[in-house]
């Protein structure tokens, strides 16, 4: 997602299947400055790149403020309510936004053993330091290729990777998809927190190679 603010542009990967859902609950819809952040921490950039939905009223058009950060840099902008929609909508899949019938009944918790989102937690998962990058394949470096993935798993209470919940979300190359799912078997991270407890999370992980 592109953020374009006065000062910054900012281009951001935002896990939208929780933005949507974080759109339709009954937090956003019914409470003044609700918010939700969505951030992954970018190995390559070596910080964490986040993009926060501010719903500034609990009325039935209200606008929102954006926010985009991108390490030391942040910025935001102001939509007006269709613009907002127009945006969450395509984060649902479908072309235009249509008003629900009631708000939801979603309470933000997950089923009992469920992950939680990452705008569910105070404390996101993140990679341990010194860990080895995804290997690049023979494959590519022969034939001089680059490629993108992006991965989805849970980490658990313990900071390692489910791999039962591992799911290539895109890719460029199949050979790229196979050194990420290699590469996540042994990578650890610190646990997510929340209540003060550590508590299993569903992240999504970026990866590029390039030559």
């Amino acid at each position: 997602m592109q953020l374009n603010t006065a000062g910054q542009t900012f281009l951001v990967r935002a896990d939208s299947q929780s933005l949507a859902a974080w759109s339709d609950s009954a937090v956003a819809l019914t409470a003044r400055n609700a918010a939700a952040r969505f951030a992954y921490f970018d190995s390559i950039l070596g910080a964490t790149q986040a993009i926060t939905f501010v719903r500034l009223s609990t009325g039935p058009t209200s606008a929102y403020e954006i926010i985009g950060e991108d390490g030391q840099y942040k910025g935001s902008t102001r939509v007006a309510f269709d613009s907002a929609q127009t945006i969450l909508a395509k984060l649902h899949g479908v072309n235009a936004w249509k008003a629900p019938p009631a708000p939801p009944d979603f309470s933000m918790v997950p089923a009992p053993g469920a992950p939680f989102f990452n705008f569910q937690v105070e404390r996101q998962a993140v990679p341990r330091p010194g860990q080895a990058a995804a290997r690049y394949p023979r494959s590519a470096i022969r034939q001089r290729e680059s490629g993108e993935v992006l991965a989805q798993v849970v980490v658990d209470t313990t900071g390692r990777t489910d791999m039962s919940k591992f799911k290539i979300l895109k890719s460029t190359d199949s050979v790229f998809s196979n050194a990420v799912r290699d590469a996540m078997v042994n990578q650890r991270f610190f646990p997510a927190e929340r209540d003060g407890k550590l508590v299993a999370e569903l992240i999504q992980q970026p990866f590029a190679f390039n030559l």
